[in-house]
């Protein structure tokens, strides 16, 4: 996508993401359109699939088959994969229609963005859009649709930033990752957290970058910043042993055990514990794995209670 806006290709962009996507999905199309896809040798595992995605909900539904929705937080991974299948005609269409208007159609996940050169045509495709989602039961988001000129969405993801590690390997160059990582330290955080998921994106290209080669105060700043709550309640178990080994060479150490337990305690997010358990058993941490196990226990009666 980027490469058509640097290429001058297009002028505006048109972001949109979905309304409750997962909870939306629809289990009898979902299923027809897999077994017409499969093939009949295939059939007895569609069935298990679907057996347990019809049941997944049982404390909400009863005796009732689940017939929309997908589980999200532990199989978060299995759930992508279908919710992205189900998407595919969607996007055959989006394409088409996007394409009929001269503009240009992308997606990720749920987000959605078209490249165009005519503002004016906005409502027209929204309104061609939405009625195709109409048929899968799915919604546009009315509150995250934006319309940004090319330069404002730019600067919003940091491109100038991101493009420093452009290539391969850039990352572990110690030029380019201070140079990164200067440019990232320069944004003042009132207007970083104005940019694309809070300039988050930019720590998790840094996290694995070469940053035992930045001088101390740096090091220990991005250090700062990778184990707080805010990033640490969204990484997963290998992000957690890469901080686990970056914490260790600061100036002060943190005890990460008990920050991660901390957040933990206030997390209702089972996602959470399951990455955090993960990390713990890799590092044999016994204490925070029994935390994990007990906390998830706690969550899970919680749940059964309602």
């Amino acid at each position: 996508m980027f490469a058509q806006l640097d290429r001058g290709h297009y002028s505006h962009v048109l972001q949109f993401d979905l309304s409750n996507f997962y909870d939306c999905v629809r289990l009898d199309t979902l299923e027809r359109w897999i077994r017409e896809d499969a093939g009949g040798e295939k059939g007895w595992l569609i069935t298990l699939l679907f057996y347990l995605l019809n049941q997944w909900n049982r404390r909400n539904t009863g005796l009732h088959r689940q017939s929309v929705g997908l589980p999200q937080d532990v199989l978060a991974d299995c759930s992508r994969i279908l919710a992205n299948y189900y998407l595919q005609k969607y996007d055959q269409a989006a394409e088409m229609i996007c394409s009929s208007h001269g503009a240009l159609y992308f997606r990720y996940a749920d987000d959605q963005m078209v490249l165009l050169n005519d503002p004016s045509t906005v409502e027209r495709l929204l309104l061609l859009i939405t009625r195709r989602l109409d048929r899968f039961g799915l919604r546009v988001n009315q509150k995250k649709v934006d319309i940004w000129t090319a330069a404002e969405l730019q600067d919003h993801r940091c491109r100038a930033i991101q493009a420093i590690f452009a290539k391969r390997g850039d990352n572990q160059d110690p030029t380019l990752v201070r140079q990164f990582v200067d440019a990232y330290l320069a944004i003042p955080k009132a207007d970083l957290a104005k940019t694309w998921n809070r300039g988050l994106p930019l720590l998790n290209r840094l996290l694995w970058s070469n940053l035992e080669s930045l001088p101390k105060t740096s090091f220990n700043t991005i250090v700062t910043r990778l184990t707080s709550d805010e990033y640490l309640l969204r990484v997963d178990g290998k992000k957690l042993e890469r901080i686990h080994q970056l914490n260790c060479k600061r100036t002060r150490p943190i005890d990460l055990a008990s920050h991660l337990r901390r957040i933990g305690q206030q997390s209702v997010h089972n996602s959470y514990h399951y990455e955090v358990l993960a990390f713990a058993n890799s590092v044999r941490n016994t204490d925070l794995s029994r935390f994990c196990e007990a906390r998830l226990a706690a969550l899970d009666q919680l749940m059964n209670s309602m």
